[in-house]
This record gives structure tokens, sequence and C-alpha cells, in this order.
């Protein structure tokens, strides 16, 4: 479905993948390559466990859309997955729209996540400061058009996102991501590799971008959103909570980023080319962290300790 650019409240899950419109997940793969964007437009991709865990860990945490219960002990293997057998395939089919079934260990992650959310001060005040403010809330949705000049000529593109926390008053815009360290104790080290390697600042450059654009077509006067968070919940013991708000030049390469990506989407759509990342011979050199070193910074970021779910 189409929507006119504005600010939208309330969404479901299912109602906002059916926007006819370019999301984050989307585009940052043409920073990858046209190549692997253009595999990304005709793969769309399926749902997952992680990915029904990920909405139901919002949805509890939020308090929004996406409601979760957990699998009846009959509906259960031996080993605690969820049954393929009939009687459990019509449990799930009886179960409301929008409603997550998880088994009880993924239950009980999330009630610690929501535990330790709760628990955080900062986290909290977020939170609250989202859900007071008349043009914010919780899980609000943006539609927009982005103008993108591509040697003179004016490229459309739709776009859509879905933030977390917004609050236009505070000029704060905030995600909540669940988080799963190798080494089990959550760190700052790896919140921050997390970031990087995910380009989180990134998608919160493409989303500021876009509820700057859509409040403004409704007549309402923001700032550029130049406070951007994440709200860390490590989904696995010892459970833990990191607020961390993205410094200046985190801002600032976020912001470039995703102007960046989408300079590249309008130009492949423009001359109708999706190349691979090196369609021409290249000089390639060591990453840092493989380079000889005598100080005590990890060898890569997987030694630093961090995996997303």
């Amino acid at each position: 479905m189409k929507l006119d650019p504005g600010i939208y409240y309330g969404m479901s899950d299912v109602d906002y993948n059916a926007i006819e419109a370019m999301r984050w997940s989307t585009l940052r793969t043409i920073l990858d390559s046209p190549l692997a964007m253009r595999h990304a437009l005709d793969h769309p991709r399926k749902d997952t466990p992680a990915m029904r865990f990920g909405r139901a860990f919002h949805g509890a945490i939020l308090g929004t859309a996406s409601a979760f219960v957990a699998v009846p002990p009959a509906h259960l293997t031996p080993s605690g997955a969820v049954s393929t057998g009939k009687a459990a395939r019509e449990w799930m089919e009886s179960l409301p729209d929008e409603t997550i079934a998880l088994g009880p260990d993924d239950c009980e992650r999330i009630e610690s996540c929501c535990a330790v959310v709760a628990a955080h001060a900062d986290a909290s005040e977020w939170i609250a400061m989202a859900e007071a403010d008349p043009d914010g809330g919780l899980e609000v949705v943006a539609v927009w058009i982005e103008a993108v000049d591509v040697d003179g000529v004016e490229v459309l593109i739709r776009c859509k996102a879905k933030a977390d926390i917004l609050s236009p008053r505070a000029d704060l815009i905030a995600d909540l991501k669940s988080h799963r360290s190798k080494t089990g104790a959550m760190s700052l080290r790896s919140v921050e590799g997390a970031i990087a390697s995910y380009l989180y600042h990134a998608q919160e450059g493409f989303y500021a971008r876009g509820f700057r654009d859509a409040l403004i077509s409704m007549g309402s006067g923001v700032q550029g959103f130049e406070q951007r968070g994440f709200i860390f919940a490590s989904s696995a013991p010892p459970f833990d909570c990191v607020c961390a708000q993205a410094d200046d030049d985190m801002v600032q390469i976020g912001d470039d980023l995703a102007v960046e990506a989408l300079q590249r989407y309008a130009r492949a759509v423009h001359y109708g080319e999706w190349p691979g990342c090196a369609p021409r011979r290249v000089m390639v050199s060591l990453p840092r962290w493989a380079m000889p070193h005598d100080d005590a910074e990890p060898k890569s970021l997987a030694d630093a300790g961090w995996e997303q779910e």
C-alpha cells in the first residue's frame, strides 16, 4: 500500500511491511554493492525464529504491537523446541493476529530483558520521555520521499522507517537492540562493535532524515534529531542493559553513510546498473587488526567478544 508522507502511530508489523517504500534493512545492502541490493530486492527476507524473537522482544519492552505467548508444554518436543505436529500447528493458527508463540526459554529471556531495561534509570527515562511527547511515541512510523540528484536528473525514492523511541521535543531518536556477547557478559566494547558492524549509526542517520522531513510535511517544527541513542539489552545471562548515546563523530558518520546509500541507490535505479563490489581490479591491504601491533586492543571484533541475535 502507498501512504502519504507523514507520521503514523500504532501501526502493526503487517501493515508496516505492506507499505510500498524503501526500508533501511534493504537500503543498507547498497553499501556492500548494487549487486547485493539487487539480490535483496529480488529475494525478500523470510521470517525466522530470530526475527520473531526480536519482534516479541520489542513488543514486550516497549508495550507495543507484537504480543507473545508461551507455547504449552503439550506442544513442545522433549528438547524444548516447538513441535511441528498437527495439534501444535492448529494451536498456532488459533492465535490472534500479531501474536508470537515462543518456547519457555525464550519467554524467560524476554522477561529478563524487560526487567533490566525497566531497572535502568536512563533507558526508562528515554521511553517515558517518548511516551509523554505529543509528537513522539514508541514504534512510530514515518513515510517520506527523498529527492536525489543524479547527474542533473531528480530521482525520487519513497522511504519508510519505524523508530522504537521518538521524542521531537527532546530532539531524540533511539533504537532498542537485543544483544548477545560471545563472552557472556555485555561490555561497552561489544556494544560499540555491534554498532559499527551492523551500521546502526547509519540506520539512525536514515531515520533522522525521514522523521524530520515527515514532521515538517505535517507542519511541525523540528530540529535535526541530533540526539541519537541505543538501548542494548543482553538476551542471555548475565542479563544487562546499556543506554548509549552516539557522540558527534558517530552522528556525522551515520548521516554521511545514509546519504551515500541513498545516492548509490538512486544512481543504480537511474542507470539500471547493478554491478558487484569491484567490477575492476582493486588494490587491497590487510585490515588494521591483522597488522603487527604492540597495544592491547583486540585483533578482531570477534576477539572483542560480540555477536548479534
